[in-house]
């Protein structure tokens, strides 16, 4: 997939989850061989996210956490590799019934696309991001339905402690 996004002058930064670093020091090592000498490529090893999610116009994940964080927080698109379940859970078949949060987010603002459309990556980057825009309000009403206090958090915070202070 980056050699597919590369060759069509998409500029790349692979970042993988802090717990690869320990796990998958083999696989890094050749990413970053093949990559490192291309100009549009970035290995990013900073353990925070948020400098790589503010330059990224999209990104593309399997089920990972960082979608909900990025689409959340940033209102971007993300791209979801399909065909990788990362089920933790053993008694996840007794909760067939239940739809995660991340679930919806994925069905309801996500663009999925299988291994087999790495070649037209390009395109379903370039789709994505252009019909994205249309789902940020249906997007920011999700989040307000779904999430206490979505973006009133320090003000929240603020009526606490104040009243904290005054009660002390």
């Amino acid at each position: 997939m980056i050699d597919e996004l590369l060759k069509k002058n998409h500029k790349v930064t692979f970042r993988p989850h802090p717990e690869h670093y320990k796990r998958s020091k083999t696989i890094l090592k050749t990413i970053m061989d093949k990559f490192d000498a291309n100009k549009d490529f970035r290995f990013d090893y900073d353990f925070g996210n948020i400098n790589s999610m503010e330059k990224a116009k999209c990104i593309i994940t399997d089920i990972s956490n960082i979608s909900f964080e990025y689409m959340l927080l940033l209102n971007r698109p993300v791209l979801y590799l399909e065909g990788i379940n990362k089920i933790h859970n053993k008694c996840y078949s007794e909760f067939v019934n239940f739809e995660s949060i991340e679930n919806k987010l994925k069905r309801k603002f996500g663009f999925s696309f299988l291994e087999k459309d790495i070649s037209k990556i390009d395109m379903v980057v370039r789709d994505a991001i252009v019909n994205f825009t249309p789902k940020i309000p249906r997007l920011n009403h999700f989040k307000e339905k779904n999430f206490f206090n979505y973006g009133k958090t320090i003000d929240e915070f603020e009526k606490i402690w104040e009243k904290k202070i005054i009660e002390d």
